[in-house]
């Protein structure tokens, strides 16, 4: 039992491994060609960072436009996020939360991440050139990520 019931619930850090990667996966990440690609997201987890400590969610995406021969595998984003009460007016998660929602929340409707899974979205890859540590990658390790999402395509 709890001894503070008023605590907020803490966040915990899914097992994502690296942002490109697909639990159980081969050491590969996916690259594609940057670009605009319709992509479903088929999970959103939102986790605390633990370098940084601070809440993000992660947004796990596979791409649909392209033939199943030629997929790599799902890519990410993640948005940084203050709280999925509050995301921030000026936050990326805020600004996509309102494309996956096709309009900003109605009255007494949440921020919920829940809102991005099983859509079908446009979305922008670009490449990962550089590490975490601010040098480059090289040029076999470069992966994609989504960059942004432009809009939902369906429901």
């Amino acid at each position: 039992m709890d001894a503070n019931p008023k605590r907020k619930p803490q966040l915990v850090q899914p097992n994502v491994g690296s942002p490109g990667r697909m639990r159980g996966a081969s050491d590969t990440y996916p690259h594609y060609k940057p670009g605009n690609y319709e992509a479903r997201c088929i999970e959103a987890q939102p986790y605390t960072d633990p370098q940084f400590k601070r809440q993000k969610c992660l947004l796990r995406f596979q791409i649909v436009s392209l033939d199943e021969a030629v997929s790599n595998g799902p890519v990410c984003a993640i948005l940084n996020l203050k709280n999925e009460e509050d995301p921030g007016k000026r936050s990326r998660y805020r600004h996509e939360w309102i494309i996956a929602n096709g309009g900003p929340p109605r009255k007494g409707q949440t921020w919920s991440h829940e809102v991005f899974e099983d859509k079908i979205f446009l979305v922008r890859l670009g490449d990962t050139t550089i590490r975490w540590d601010g040098e480059k990658h090289h040029a076999t390790e470069v992966y994609s990520t989504v960059q942004a999402i432009l809009e939902r395509r369906w429901p």
